[in-house]
């Protein structure tokens, strides 16, 4: 998913075939980096610094119903 697909300039990126990276452009210094998708849709946004309301990234997604996220690309493509 790229910021430029919703309004809380979200990111996630999966390299490495199962490690996340997940960020918001406007707080660069709290991106987090997390070993599986369990870890990373586990995550509490609030508590990570990237979105000022407490929810984690799995409900952040569903909230959006899943809007924006890009299946068929991956960063070590890049």
């Amino acid at each position: 998913m790229s910021e430029d697909n919703n309004p809380d300039h979200i990111y996630i990126l999966r390299t490495n075939a199962d490690e996340y990276i997940i960020g918001n452009d406007q707080f660069p210094e709290h991106e987090i980096h997390t070993m599986n998708l369990n870890d990373a849709l586990m995550t509490n946004l609030k508590t990570a610094g990237l979105l000022n309301r407490n929810l984690t990234l799995l409900d952040w997604l569903r909230e959006r119903d899943y809007q924006g996220v890009e299946y068929e690309h991956n960063f070590d493509d890049i």
